[in-house]
């Protein structure tokens, strides 16, 4: 039979927003279990643990944190945690909860602050969780017996969004931990999140679950400011409002640089190439009138159009003359459809006929410069043309 091993746990030297007076008793747990995980963990001087990046950090609050999940049960982590309550005078209604178990804020919360208690020095982003999980109200179904035997687990396929996910989560880490330094460092410094999102390759689509959690610290501190939820109050009591105002500030600072993102990797992001559509395909949909008998006229290819500088167009109902002169920018007609695109809109007109039999045989004799000439001298109304082309509309010549 397994004996009992104790140990004597040292004071604490943790300097957080609460305290963790008396010292704590020594944890009890098995010989057999002490030959494979070692004895509970301790922790360094103050002084050591100011020198931990944010990462070694997380690796030390996971390793504690495996060793309690090991050794002890909810029931030594809910004895923890209520010994921590009811030193409070405000909270010992949360400690009556949680004995008639209408309250699970779950065993992490009492092996938090086990270990801070054993002189880990908690940080903010560990306290903030804990303030969180302690407002939980109704029971967590989680730590039922009874519903995990009629729960049917399943696990879950993982696919490429859970990993942009983790990736996101791992983002939001760092992002606590730059928070972190900037409380050590007396509320001073920037969020720089651009940097970090750029650093994990977020990509835009997956800034929204770092911006949602932005967005929720956000409403926490506004109600600290707003000063209306007084177990924040209680949490945060150690800050002035200059602080809480600070801290406001670096969050939403945090929210602009995550639509920053957005905007900065879609200028970034290289336009996509189209593919080429055969020429005949475009001027597919072009309706004109192919041949005009009365006056002996045929429409040239209207492929022709997608390399003009120019196209002269006779609409056989109405009389009119027209010329399409392409926008200088664009250099060139274009067709989308029954329209013609990329003409100049001052420049382009139509002239309506008097006599087309013999003035369209003038034109035809006349060349791309001596053409606009006689154009300009014939004595009609000038009307913009609009770009449409009819099956009454015969294209009479192009010129590149």
């Amino acid at each position: 039979m397994a004996t009992k091993k104790t140990v004597k746990a040292k004071p604490s030297e943790s300097k957080i927003a609460w305290r963790f007076e008396p010292a704590p008793k020594a944890v009890v747990y098995k010989d057999t279990d002490a030959k494979y995980v070692g004895s509970e963990p301790q922790h360094p001087s103050l002084d050591e643990q100011d020198t931990w990046s944010h990462r070694e950090y997380r690796i030390r609050i996971a390793r504690t944190l495996n060793w309690y999940n090991f050794t002890q049960d909810s029931k030594q982590s809910q004895e923890w945690l209520l010994e921590f309550l009811n030193r409070n005078p405000r909270r010992r209604s949360q400690a009556e909860a949680i004995k008639k178990g209408e309250l699970s804020p779950g065993s992490t919360i009492g092996y938090v602050l086990r270990a801070g208690r054993l002189g880990l020095r908690l940080k903010f982003s560990t306290l903030r969780s804990v303030v969180r999980a302690l407002k939980l109200k109704g029971h967590d179904s989680r730590l039922s017996p009874v519903a995990e035997e009629q729960v049917k687990v399943e696990v879950p396929k993982f696919n490429i969004q859970d990993r942009l996910r983790e990736k996101a989560q791992a983002c939001m880490g760092d992002l606590e931990g730059v928070f972190d330094d900037f409380v050590k460092n007396e509320f001073k410094g920037e969020p720089k999140l651009v940097d970090l999102l750029t650093k994990h390759n977020i990509q835009p689509a997956h800034v929204k679950y770092i911006a949602t959690a932005v967005q929720r610290n956000i409403s926490e501190f506004e109600l600290v400011a707003e000063g209306k939820d007084s177990q924040l109050l209680e949490g945060y009591k150690h800050w002035g409002k200059r602080q809480v105002k600070a801290v406001l500030a670096w969050w939403q600072q945090a929210l602009n640089d995550c639509n920053s993102y957005g905007i900065i990797k879609k200028a970034a992001k290289a336009p996509r190439k189209k593919k080429a559509v055969p020429p005949e395909k475009v001027v597919a949909k072009l309706q004109y009138l192919k041949e005009f008998a009365e006056l002996k006229l045929k429409s040239v290819d209207p492929v022709n159009i997608l390399t003009a500088e120019e196209l002269w167009v006779y609409n056989t109902k109405t009389r009119k003359l027209g010329i399409y002169i392409a926008d200088s920018h664009m250099g060139k007609l274009s067709v989308k459809g029954t329209k013609i695109f990329g003409f100049d809109e001052a420049t382009s007109v139509q002239k309506t006929l008097r006599k087309p039999d013999k003035q369209i045989k003038e034109f035809n004799d006349n060349g791309k410069p001596a053409a606009k000439k006689w154009f300009k001298s014939i004595k009609s109304t000038e009307i913009k043309l609009n770009g449409r082309i009819s099956q009454d509309i015969i294209l009479l010549k192009v010129y590149k």
